[in-house]
């Protein structure tokens, strides 16, 4: 789960780092997000899933939660992990995180 995390961490870094110096790629990045991550890094994101992209704002900030386990006490797995947070290994996202979602 960790190498998930850290390899999510690198896409939404790289998204956010273009997104700042091509505005046709931030524009297209917040209209259409399950797009732009498919194709740029070829990624089945599930229609169940539904990701958003947030533009910070001077006045506005996102600070983001990850979902509360179901289970007191006990992890996600995986799986169950990928589902609801829409995961980096493949089977979805959540979007562009740093600047809030």
């Amino acid at each position: 789960m960790e190498q998930q995390a850290q390899r999510r961490d690198e896409m939404q870094a790289q998204l956010v780092e273009r997104a700042s110096r091509d505005p046709a790629f931030r524009q297209e990045l917040l209209a259409n997000p399950k797009a732009v991550i498919t194709r740029e890094y070829g990624l089945a994101i599930p229609a169940s899933v539904e990701v958003r992209v947030v533009e910070e704002t001077p006045t506005m900030g996102y600070l983001v939660l990850p979902p509360v386990p179901t289970r007191a006490g006990q992890e996600l797995a995986d799986q169950d992990l990928e589902a609801v947070a829409g995961g980096w290994s493949g089977a979805g996202c959540t979007g562009d995180c740093s600047g809030g979602c």
